[in-house]
């Protein structure tokens, strides 16, 4: 079963799947083209997203697990720079933001991580109630959906 969207990187495609409600891998496949077969490139078996969508910026892929356990890998190669437990139990996927991830858990904690190559838990925040939702960006303003509210952060 898959939740999580495909994330397409360079030629790789990351894909996770998983049965019940955790993911058994991610995989990263090179894509092939009209002379060569697609190729799976790794596959990473500890701690991986089932429903957040893995997000890559750069050179790094930070997969955050539905069990709340941030991985930070070289996206090219699959080898993982660090893995974190922030906590939490998460349906919405991480949104990247100025060097920044932001995540937030079903009970309505936004966790907010450094995206570089040394982990950095920055702060987190509780919205009061439960979300399922991944956050979103418009015109200078993150947005986070809860089961009754909008809330906003930035802008004017």
């Amino acid at each position: 079963r898959t939740v999580a969207s495909p994330v397409v990187a360079g030629d790789l495609i990351f894909g996770s799947h998983g049965r019940g409600v955790s993911a058994d891998m991610l995989c990263a496949l090179r894509a092939g083209s009209k002379s060569t077969q697609p190729k799976v490139e790794y596959e990473i078996k500890t701690a991986a997203p089932l429903t957040p969508t893995p997000l890559v910026k750069d050179k790094l892929a930070f997969l955050w697990s539905d069990a709340g356990i941030v991985t930070c890998i070289e996206a090219a190669t699959g080898t993982v720079v660090w893995r974190n437990r922030v906590g939490g139990s998460y349906y919405g996927s991480p949104i990247w933001v100025n060097g920044y991830l932001y995540c937030v858990d079903r009970r309505g904690t936004v966790m907010v991580v450094a995206a570089n190559e040394k982990y950095e838990l920055l702060g987190k925040t509780s919205l009061g109630e439960p979300s399922f939702a991944t956050p979103a960006v418009a015109g200078g303003v993150i947005y986070f959906r809860t089961e009754t509210k909008l809330f906003s952060l930035g802008g004017e």
